[in-house]
């Protein structure tokens, strides 16, 4: 410390008149002068001052010699000459970092050598030379990095950009729209859509348009002919010139784009949240109502992204939650049943954590959950998302798919807290002895289900799908089930399951069939005992 200090103090000493005068010409601004720049700045104070000597020599010797009995300049001047200096001044701390980092590429070693009249010469300019000779070394790292080549021999080289600038360095020589400069929007379009391919041919000159192809590929398509061919003038390919120009190709590289052509998912979900907009759109609330005799439930779900990270195989994204229930009396509402609900609201809070793992024509979703405060509503839990589209593989489908999975696995356990809710959907609870349900009561829910199993021809099997979608409570699309006030979409194998597992476990449905509703053994003694309950309900 004493010993930088003193080196301060020297410099001073030495250039107390050129310091002194430059204070006094920016004195209608502010007193400083180059010194009092360099003097503040953190890297000159790291370095203990080592480099203040030969910086302050080198401005007041050559670059801005400073005149004995100095006047203050006009404020306009001396506004402009503090803007000139503090150009210099950062352009110069610059260069004397990368000089402290890169010594070895220097002959003199120490900067002070350097000072005089060839400084810009022998330090700026070629400092500035090598400092831009590494930053291409790095940017060509970089393009590598992102760069998959396809197929190489002495006659031809086949890549892949998988990235812009990689799209730009390829293409270069070509009027191709993905690789113009400052426009990402065209190459983003194309590689988002296929496989993006460049194709040169090493022997061709420039002057011969085929020299470099470009080949758009939709992804999974496996006809060669199907894709988009554009020469270097970004002239499309006949199907004539396709087929010659493929003679120039071996067979074995072309078969290698198409084992290839399938969409990086990784990539594609990374580069999306590297580009989001904002990191609200990944949040996500759900309020689900459930009207029952009288009563609203309401279910509010709240996810909030917090951040997010990477290796090479998957995506991982943080997310905290709050849940709320809430239980409201219907105004106007014709009750059947007299029940009350809790008091309190029942929340939960938390984290959950969600490792998304993509192959090559699905998506594994793990959701790790760690409650800290409140009532466990949610489990950990796994899924997998398959399609051909990779347009299903965004972030937004992805993790709103995945949290309508973890709300639908979440309202069974809302529900256990209240047996009076539990009542209310028709069955009670034995307390002690083996937990199963009794059916008691003919609620809506459970009067349907015998209507629909009687509905059945014999020997054909219901199942929980097929009896959703013809009470109306369920829409299907495809193999996907939706709730049809709100289409929002349920996993159906999770959906009313301790509701089906009771009613095996009573014996009207039987218990040895587990694929399908087959009736079982005590079902026409539920029905008749459901049928007499309705008729003494209606006196």
């Amino acid at each position: 410390m004493i010993l930088s200090e003193g080196r301060k103090e020297d410099v001073y000493n030495k250039f107390k008149k050129e310091i002194d005068n430059e204070r006094i010409l920016h004195s209608d601004v502010t007193s400083k002068s180059f010194y009092d720049f360099l003097v503040m700045d953190n890297f000159i104070q790291e370095t203990n001052y080592k480099y203040l000597e030969p910086l302050v020599k080198q401005y007041y010797g050559w670059y801005r010699p400073i005149d004995d009995n100095s006047e203050p300049l006009r404020r306009d001047i001396a506004i402009q000459s503090l803007s000139f200096i503090n150009g210099l001044y950062n352009k110069l701390i610059d260069l004397v970092k990368f000089f402290q980092n890169n010594l070895s590429k220097y002959d003199k070693k120490d900067l002070s050598d350097y000072v005089g009249g060839d400084f810009d010469d022998d330090f700026v300019n070629y400092t500035i030379k090598l400092r831009e000779e590494k930053t291409n070394r790095e940017k060509k790292e970089e393009i590598k990095k992102n760069t998959k080549r396809i197929f190489e021999n002495d006659k031809v080289l086949i890549v892949k950009p998988l990235s812009f600038e990689s799209s730009c360095y390829y293409g270069a020589g070509t009027k191709w729209c993905t690789t113009m400069r400052d426009n990402p929007s065209y190459y983003n379009d194309y590689s988002s859509r296929g496989g993006l391919y460049y194709i040169i041919l090493k022997d061709v000159p420039p002057e011969n348009q085929f020299y470099k192809i470009a080949l758009f590929l939709s992804y999974y398509k496996s006809n060669l002919m199907e894709g988009e061919w554009f020469d270097s003038k970004d002239d499309r390919l006949t199907p004539g010139e396709v087929k010659m120009f493929m003679t120039f190709v071996p067979d074995e590289a072309f078969n290698l784009i198409l084992k290839e052509n399938k969409p990086d998912i990784l990539n594609l979900l990374v580069n999306e949240m590297e580009n989001r907009s904002s990191d609200s759109i990944l949040n996500y609330g759900l309020t689900m109502p459930y009207n029952l005799y009288g009563y609203q439930i309401l279910f509010d779900y709240d996810f909030k992204f917090q951040d997010w990270d990477y290796d090479e195989n998957s995506l991982i994204l943080n997310f905290t939650f709050d849940v709320k229930y809430e239980g409201y009396r219907l105004p106007n509402s014709k009750e059947l049943h007299t029940w009350d609900l809790p008091d309190e609201d029942v929340s939960s809070s938390g984290y959950i954590g969600m490792t998304i793992i993509p192959d090559e024509n699905h998506v594994s979703i793990d959701m790790d959950v760690d409650d800290y405060e409140g009532i466990k509503i949610f489990s950990n839990t796994s899924r997998v998302l398959k399609s051909d589209n990779p347009d299903d593989y965004t972030i937004r489908n992805i993790t709103t798919r995945s949290f309508d999975f973890l709300i639908a696995g979440s309202f069974e356990k809302i529900w256990k807290l209240s047996y009076d809710i539990l009542e209310k959907l028709g069955f009670q609870r034995k307390f002690g002895g083996s937990g199963k349900f009794t059916f008691t009561k003919g609620s809506e829910t459970i009067t349907e289900f015998f209507k629909y199993m009687d509905s059945l021809p014999e020997g054909v099997k219901g199942s929980k799908g097929d009896f959703f979608v013809k009470t109306g409570k369920l829409e299907k699309r495809g193999n996907e089930y939706f709730i049809k006030d709100t289409l929002r979409n349920i996993p159906i194998r999770g959906y009313y399951s301790d509701t089906f597992a009771a009613l095996r476990d009573a014996g009207i449905l039987d218990p040895n069939v587990k694929q399908g509703f087959v009736k079982g053994p005590n079902y026409e003694k539920y029905k008749q005992r459901l049928l007499s309950n309705q008729k003494t309900t209606q006196k």
